[in-house]
């Protein structure tokens, strides 16, 4: 057999049979398939993101009998048994995917065509002693030809259900292959139409047929949705709470610090607004600037959402000496992983390092806490340069100054980038920025510091209209979630308003650290403990969000489970800065969301499984022990406690936006997608009028749109 397809499931996303052409039937199966990034930028995805033209409990139903979508798959059937997929048609396709995938973290290359993946397939199976009968892959047609050739095969099948049947076994591998064909940074070298040729050959070639009927699994999604309204009902009246029972008035303050939007960063700031006159403001994480940075091993990393495009790019160069003991534990640490690449020298480097390894090792178990920590996140510090000109530069700061109201009058604004750190983590990743599509925002952070203490930007600024008085100072500070730890990078000396920033930044830090983690020392030891499956609990428990003045929500206990971005309507009449953040803060939350909702609810289906069995295949992703279909999802243990109970609660993300409600709409109207969502009940959307501020509604709607959701 090639693959399982649900007999009467195969939808258009309208939910209703089609007869599509092969080009729509494509473009159906691709709209069906949740992308998987590579783990080195594990972007946060809804899995069911082609299904939200339904509502949500439709989705959630389709997933749990669509093996492409969630339905419990043959491949997670046995851990290390390779006949426990589907064919064995599937096993030879895992197999090239897997080599073709990641020729290009090797030295030496195959020698195989690499510009294509139905020309690879075509020459490995001419030497691949699994494929008995080569003849199907002769000849030069077309991927697309080979799909209609197919289908020609199979009369009375719509194209979609043909095609789907191709990677039911696999719906981990379809997901990389359309991350892959959707980065605008990766050649185009593999597609989801050349996957489905390619075993569409293979069926042929191992005389399996195209499709197998199978009974539809699973018994529906509702049963799994009882528990959700509760707790979004409880988490709404918290948000409630906060906007409605505070003071709104604004006070002087000596330092204004913008920290990212990230639920983890409510603690630190709350803390931190107890201890003095300090005012904290919620941006997403990159700061509005998309930064490319480049690794010696994962390459070309752009730090930003998704949705964003390449607009700048920046070097990073070592700032402290060539000389310096770290700088020599770094460079040593990139020779060796350069070896461990190497087709020659890989085997060799293992086995002359391994005493030492061995050594290392031990020491590290017995104190997890000792020695210099090269892991993620602990780079030397990185001079940073800007491909931007200033006029570009110049409007990115000021929109994002007035999209977030900062008082650009106080003596010192700091730019708070945080990240992970976490060893032998496969998923490390997800620990780190949302907003910067899975890495460190702190170059980001430095990046805008640099920029606004430029005097020509902030002359430019001035001439904008942003009252930026020449005693402002800006600078970057780096915040690690793991351990709750704020470090002002390269601090101006002589300043005793930053000096007392420090120190009341290390209170905060302490205090966060000893109520989340029993302590800052405790927490290292967690974050550089190779053997610790849970270094932090990263962005469990989300579930809320408000979008307005942190004033409404100053001073509440929000427990980390909310999502803080500032806005200011009082320069947005039209709504149109609304709309912005509602197409990107509030859609990245909604990814996220969703990410940690359905690997809580179908943790083997759309989550990743446990660790104890996860074997990363060269940073792509990780598999259930030897072989198989690469894991989606959260791992088990970012979702559940030791016991097997969940740790995050799954409710859908409960937004708060703070301004008047006719703005709201407009903004709606400007963001349909984000109306879509709203109205088919995939998040829900209150509103506070700041002038009743003790009156929340739910979102009007444009008149526009229909209203089948939770929120009307």
């Amino acid at each position: 057999m090639v693959g399982r397809s649900t007999a009467g499931s195969v939808k258009h996303l309208g939910g209703h049979v089609v007869s599509a052409t092969i080009d729509e039937a494509l473009q159906i199966i691709r709209k069906r398939i949740a992308p998987l990034w590579p783990l080195h930028s594990f972007v946060a995805t809804n899995p069911l993101g082609g299904l939200t033209d339904e509502t949500f409990e439709d989705a959630v139903d389709m997933a749990v009998a669509d093996p492409l979508l969630g339905a419990v798959g043959p491949v997670t059937a046995h851990l290390t048994d390779r006949s426990a997929l589907a064919s064995a048609g599937d096993v030879i396709l895992i197999k090239w995917l897997e080599q073709y995938c990641t020729a290009d973290q090797v030295t030496w290359q195959p020698p195989f065509p690499m510009d294509d993946f139905l020309k690879f397939a075509r020459a490995y199976a001419a030497v691949d002693p699994a494929v008995a009968d080569t003849t199907p892959f002769a000849g030069d047609l077309s991927a697309a030809e080979i799909i209609d050739d197919a289908v020609q095969l199979s009369p009375g099948r719509d194209p979609v259900e043909v095609l789907s049947a191709q990677l039911d076994a696999l719906p981990g591998w379809a997901g990389y292959v359309l991350a892959l064909s959707d980065d605008p940074t990766h050649p185009e070298r593999i597609t989801i139409e050349q996957v489905c040729a390619v075993r569409l050959l293979l069926a042929t070639a191992l005389d399996e047929p195209l499709l197998e009927e199978s009974a539809p699994a699973g018994d529906g999604g509702r049963t799994l949705l009882a528990p959700i309204e509760e707790g979004e009902s409880s988490l709404r009246e918290l948000l409630h709470a906060a906007a409605t029972s505070r003071s709104h008035q604004d006070s002087p303050s000596e330092a204004a610090l913008c920290f990212c939007i990230d639920a983890r960063s409510e603690p630190l700031r709350r803390e931190l607004e107890d201890r003095g006159p300090y005012t904290t403001y919620g941006v997403p994480g990159f700061f509005g600037l998309p930064v490319s940075s480049r690794s010696p091993v994962h390459g070309s990393q752009l730090a930003c959402p998704p949705l964003f495009t390449d607009l700048s790019r920046m070097s990073r160069r070592t700032q402290d000496g060539v000389g310096t003991p770290r700088r020599w534990l770094q460079q040593l640490q990139d020779i060796i992983q350069s070896l461990e690449h190497g087709i020659v020298t890989a085997y060799s480097t293992v086995e002359s390092r391994g005493w030492v390894d061995a050594l290392w090792l031990s020491v590290k178990t017995l104190s997890p806490a000792w020695g210099p920590d090269l892991s993620h996140g602990g780079g030397p510090p990185a001079e940073i340069e800007l491909e931007m000109d200033h006029s570009t530069a110049i409007m990115h700061i000021s929109q994002l100054f007035e999209q977030i109201g900062l008082d650009t009058t106080v003596p010192i604004i700091c730019f708070v980038g945080h990240e992970s750190r976490s060893r032998n983590n496969a998923h490390a990743s997800t620990l780190d920025c949302g907003a910067c599509g899975g890495h460190s925002g702190v170059a980001n952070a430095r990046a805008l510091a640099n920029l606004c203490n430029d005097g020509e930007i902030r002359a430019g600024l001035s001439s904008a209209g942003v009252d930026l008085p020449d005693t402002t100072t800006f600078v970057a500070a780096r915040h690690e979630t793991t351990t709750d730890t704020v470090e002002i990078i390269d601090p101006p000396t002589g300043s005793r308003t930053i000096g007392a920033l420090q120190d009341v930044l290390a209170e905060a830090s302490t205090a966060v650290a000893r109520s989340r983690a029993g302590g800052v020392n405790h927490a290292v030891a967690r974050s550089q403990d190779p053997a610790q499956p849970r270094p932090e609990w990263g962005l469990a428990r989300n579930g809320g969000m408000i979008v307005g003045p942190r004033r409404f929500s100053r001073g509440t206990d929000l427990d980390g489970r909310v999502f803080l971005q500032s806005y200011a309507h009082g320069d947005d009449p039209e709504g149109t800065v609304l709309a912005s953040l509602l197409t990107g803060p509030v859609q990245v939350a909604h990814w996220i969301n969703a990410q940690y909702l359905f690997s809580t609810l179908l943790p083997a289906q759309l989550g990743a499984g446990s660790k104890l069995y996860h074997n990363p295949l060269a940073g792509i992703g990780v598999r259930r022990a030897c072989f198989g279909d690469l894991q989606r999802g959260l791992p088990q243990q970012s979702t559940h406690l030791p016991s097997g109970e969940p740790y995050h609660e799954p409710i859908r993300l409960q937004v708060l936006i703070i301004a008047p409600p006719d703005i709201v709409t407009a903004a709606l109207a400007a963001a349909p997608h984000i109306a879509g969502l709203y109205t088919r009940g995939w998040l829900r959307i209150d509103v506070l009028n700041p002038s009743t501020p003790t009156r929340i509604q739910p979102a009007q709607l444009p008149v526009d749109t229909p209203s089948t959701g939770m929120g009307t």
